[in-house]
């Protein structure tokens, strides 16, 4: 009967240790790829591999209104795609539209991309977007969150 219940409590302990180890590895992973670029005042800078990136805001953050970004990254890096996605209220994905990019306009190491986009309003006061920028090549997902308020 000890036999048994040793047994028991080794299972036990070994499908608590596995469960742990599943847990730490999806957590680790789910933000390995992915950075966050906190704005402040409509401006952001984060460091990554290749060098930094910077997201500004050009205009004010409005619903229903057209609103300019421009993104200076590494020359080495090139966007894909960037869309816009609601956080709080499912929006469904906008795109931001490229307008142009300037390979001269900093050095010879960094370029700038410029676009815009445009904010559905929604019922909600109060509402928590994120910039999601997909860089070609890579894995690697940058996000910027923001508000908007009615």
């Amino acid at each position: 009967m000890m036999v048994k219940n040793s047994h028991k409590a080794l299972f036990l302990l070994a499908f608590i240790i596995i469960l742990m180890i599943i847990y730490v590895k999806n957590r680790d992973t789910s933000n390995k790829d992915t950075d966050t670029c906190q704005l402040h005042a409509q401006k952001c800078t984060i460091l990554v591999a290749e060098g930094p990136f910077q997201v500004q805001i050009i205009d004010q953050l409005v619903v229903e209104e057209l609103i300019g970004v421009q993104i200076s990254l590494p020359s080495s890096l090139k966007i894909e795609q960037i869309y816009i996605e609601g956080i709080n209220m499912y929006m469904g994905k906008s795109p931001v539209q490229q307008l142009s990019v300037n390979s001269h306009a900093m050095n010879s190491s960094q370029h700038l991309w410029n676009g815009e986009f445009f904010l559905g309003s929604c019922s909600l006061e109060t509402m928590h977007w994120q910039m999601v920028i997909e860089l070609a090549g890579k894995e690697q997902v940058i996000k910027v969150p923001f508000t908007t308020y009615l």
